[in-house]
């Protein structure tokens, strides 16, 4: 079923952490990429993840977004850690539409990437009720919160002009560990939110960075508007994907999905 034929059922997403603009962080052009780890000294596992592996993720997190973008929400990254495993917790134990997943490098002992999807609420949401952005006092200490305000804000607002009432499964935020990049690592957290998109004949939304949006473009999603931030250097790309068949797994994709 497309977008435009759906019924109109109108779903409320809370705006909690949604640094979604890249699936891979871009390291500044001081810092050299981290050697990639090789396919064959890697153990992958996928499954939920849960509170305990809350300080694993945000690991995961502060590696994976050392971006210029992501310098410019937080300049002063002292508070950050903090604010992210509150605020990872917050969604984990109150937000029944919270679904957290982690790729495990077991040979390690680590977490290496993590994907966080939002699935449609189906029942009955007030006239009235309204994503809101966060606040400025919601911001972790040396966060920029007038641009943080301004930058979520304006994500909310161009997701209910495009997505109106429609029920849609979210992808809110992934990362992966630079040196395990290029591994399909990202596009596994991928398939598990879009095969259960599919299964429940679901749109999905998401919004991409340069570097994102590529690897998105190739899962079905389309661009339906643009966000320019950064004096229009850094695009933000609103995509939205109608259910249809995964694109075929590569034969070199070696993460094992635990049931």
């Amino acid at each position: 079923m497309s977008l435009a034929s759906r019924p109109a059922v109108f779903v409320f997403i809370p705006l909690a952490l949604v640094l979604i603009w890249a699936t891979f962080s871009i390291p500044p052009a001081s810092q050299p990429p981290a050697p990639l780890v090789p396919a064959g000294a890697m153990d992958l596992k996928l499954e939920d993840a849960t509170v305990e592996d809350i300080p694993g993720i945000v690991d995961v997190y502060l590696a994976a977004f050392t971006d210029r973008f992501t310098a410019h929400l937080f300049p002063d990254r002292t508070d950050l850690p903090r604010w992210l495993a509150d605020d990872y917790k917050k969604d984990m134990t109150t937000n029944h539409l919270t679904r957290f997943y982690k790729v495990t490098d077991v040979s390690v002992g680590k977490i290496v990437a993590f994907a966080q999807w939002e699935i449609p609420d189906r029942q009955a949401v007030p006239a009235g009720t309204a994503i809101k952005a966060k606040g400025k006092k919601d911001w972790p200490e040396g966060a920029n919160a007038e641009f943080c305000d301004w930058f979520f804000g304006t994500l909310a607002k161009k997701r209910r002009e495009i997505m109106g009432d429609t029920p849609f499964f979210l992808l809110r935020m992934m990362a992966t560990l630079p040196e395990y990049q290029r591994h399909g690592i990202g596009s596994s957290l991928i398939r598990k939110g879009l095969q259960q998109a599919n299964d429940q004949d679901t749109v999905s939304y998401v919004e991409g960075s340069p570097a994102g949006t590529p690897l998105y473009a190739h899962f079905g999603w389309v661009a339906k508007d643009k966000v320019p931030v950064l004096d229009g250097t850094w695009m933000i790309t609103c995509m939205v994907r109608d259910p249809q068949p995964l694109p075929a797994m590569p034969k070199s994709h070696q993460v094992k999905e635990m049931k």
